[in-house]
């Protein structure tokens, strides 16, 4: 049966560098017992366990399976190698790369984090992130800045005020708010057996610097629209009026490129002026009606 002896030491002094850089750091042993504090790096290359609060002034290395069940605060970098598992609050002023984190605590990220998946039942704030796993989120996402997702799934609030770009599957419980640009794949589309609301608003509420492609509902008029190359017009054309008058039917009075009608009757208003060199064709059993 071993036996073991004791020591018995109130600090530990270690060495920060090597020649002609080295220096000494001193801790108490309590310190690293009762909410320790590093000053300079902290190294984890096996398995380690933190079950108190831990400060970091320096940068936070971790190769194998690291447990921090206490409030963790590192004003460095994080570099995860292996897995970190948060039970607590995580707050990181710098940036984290790496494999793996999962957090039931709060993830708050200053810098850049770009790592393979995370998973956080807590909520998770970030300045960017880039991860090209999985992401799991049961509380909320914050994200000031970019965001680049191999696949999402929260159960809560999404806020990102920079671009999101998700190229797996994206499940949102709560809201999804995106200040920024949403891009997907390029012939991505909307499934589901649900419905896509697209915003509304009175005439007055249409954005003041409107671009090609926008569509929105008008609550004033109460119909559909979009903005083109002409300004605002009803989407799918039809019968338009003052209010929500549905009197008049709208064309322009030139023909500048040529046509061929055909699997439809059309009706025109008049006068209709066909430009030289342009041709309309009528397929047999269709008619052009011009009042």
């Amino acid at each position: 049966m071993p036996q073991y002896g004791e020591v018995r030491v109130d600090f530990i002094t270690y060495t920060t560098g090597v020649s002609p850089n080295e220096g000494n750091v001193t801790v108490p042993v309590s310190g690293l017992i009762n909410n320790p504090t590093f000053s300079g790096n902290l190294i984890v290359e096996g398995s380690g366990i933190f079950e108190n609060n831990v400060s970091i002034s320096g940068d936070l290395f971790v190769s194998g399976t690291t447990n921090l069940s206490g409030v963790v605060t590192t004003s460095g970098n994080v570099n995860v190698g292996g897995n970190l598992s948060v039970t607590n609050n995580l707050t990181v002023t710098g940036n984290i790369t790496g494999d793996d984190i999962t957090s039931t605590g709060n993830l708050t990220v200053s810098g850049n984090t770009n790592v393979n998946t995370i998973t956080s039942t807590g909520l998770a704030q970030f300045e960017s992130l880039f991860v090209s796993g999985s992401t799991t989120i049961t509380g909320g996402l914050n994200v000031s800045g970019d965001t680049v997702l191999s696949g999402l799934t929260t159960k809560d609030n999404v806020t990102i005020s920079g671009i999101l770009t998700v190229t797996g599957n994206t499940n949102v419980g709560g809201d999804l708010a995106v200040t920024g640009n949403i891009s997907g794949n390029l012939d991505g589309g909307v499934y589901g057996s649900g419905y896509w609301k697209v915003p509304d608003g009175t005439t007055a509420q249409r954005p003041g610097t409107p671009v090609s492609g926008m569509i929105r509902y008008n609550t004033t008029q109460q119909r559909y629209e979009g903005y083109g190359e002409d300004g605002w017009d009803i989407l799918g054309g039809g019968a338009t009026g003052s209010g929500t008058d549905r009197v008049f039917i709208l064309n322009e009075t030139g023909v500048t490129a040529s046509y061929t009608l055909t699997g439809y009757n059309a009706v025109s208003a008049g006068a209709i002026t066909i430009e030289d060199g342009i041709e309309v064709t009528i397929a047999d059993t269709f008619g052009w009606s011009i009042v």
